[in-house]
């Protein structure tokens, strides 16, 4: 266990942060952490996160340890700041991976922080991404972003994502994916939902639990889809998958699969939750192939071999 100071001290206070405060507290410290939400949100997080993992006293962040009190200057905390487009340039993740090639000052931890991981060009997220590959056990990775649909999904995968919201935010995932919002009355509406949400859970399962090959999983989602067709079959299983982190978050007022909780709860243990916002992802860009009209069958097969390198990626 680690002494760190009462979740009632964090800045932005909500359940899914409060399970990163006691995994924080149990010694368990993911080693990239991604927070999604508006930039003056994170940034505050991301910065008492950042006092809070260099404290070197009981209580941390403590405020009046030797680490505390340079905290502004401190040598072991790396901050990368965006220019003045918003967008984070490839010599200062260079920078940064200069500086983790060297010590701790201190013998302890490094952090850095790299804000709008959702603007930055190809070229700086591959560079930020080798960063991520290879975690040292003594670095700590805190990004942030507003759109993780925008965030190379590379990234995503190697990082433990935290949707971040201010009191008065109801809704933490509907900004997250918003290509899948929905409403009850669009998941009730002619009873198409309740029709079709049976197939979307059982070719989950085939997916999560029986990890079927790609080619067949691709061949039973065509049949699973019938009538409603592959275009919605698609859109309700991002659906399902926001569903599945919701559960993962234990967020169970905000699923729209409610008559499917217990496959959720199951299923929801099969998989960390960064990896449901990534197969989400996926599902997101083969529908959106769809509409470019690439062949049905190859973009099927192409999303089924994306999602399994998604769910069992390290």
């Amino acid at each position: 266990m680690i002494s760190i100071a009462a979740f009632e001290s964090w800045p932005i206070q909500t359940d899914v942060l409060e399970r990163l405060h006691r995994t924080i507290e149990s010694g368990r410290i993911p080693h990239a952490m991604l927070f999604v939400g508006k930039p003056e949100d994170t940034e505050v997080l991301t910065e008492y996160l950042v006092r809070l993992l260099l404290c070197t006293a009981p209580g941390a962040p403590c405020g009046r340890c030797a680490s505390c009190l340079q905290m502004d200057n401190h040598p072991d905390a790396i901050r990368v700041m965006p220019g003045d487009n918003g967008s984070v340039k490839t010599s200062q993740i260079e920078e940064v991976q200069e500086r983790l090639s060297r010590k701790s000052h201190t013998g302890g931890r490094l952090v850095y922080t790299v804000p709008g991981v959702d603007n930055m060009t190809v070229v700086a997220a591959n560079r930020l991404l080798k960063t991520l590959e290879e975690p040292n056990p003594s670095v700590f990775a805190l990004l942030s972003a507003s759109n993780l649909q925008k965030v190379l999904p590379t990234i995503v995968s190697r990082c433990f994502v935290y949707p971040v919201q201010s009191a008065g935010n109801v809704q933490p995932w509907e900004d997250i994916l918003p290509d899948i919002q929905t409403t009850d009355a669009q998941v009730s509406d002619d009873g198409w939902f309740a029709a079709t949400s049976k197939a979307v859970v059982q070719w989950a399962e085939t997916l999560l639990v029986r990890k079927e090959e790609p080619l067949l999983l691709a061949d039973a989602l065509v049949q699973a889809a019938g009538d409603v067709g592959v275009d919605a079959f698609l859109w309700l299983l991002a659906v399902y998958f926001r569903d599945l982190a919701h559960v993962k978050a234990g967020e169970r007022e905000f699923v729209k699969f409610a008559q499917h909780l217990s496959d959720l709860e199951r299923q929801s243990q099969v998989i960390p939750i960064q990896r449901l916002f990534s197969a989400a992802q996926v599902v997101i860009e083969a529908r959106t192939r769809m509409k470019a009209h690439v062949a049905v069958h190859l973009n099927l097969e192409q999303m089924c071999i994306r999602l399994r390198e998604v769910l069992t990626s390290v």
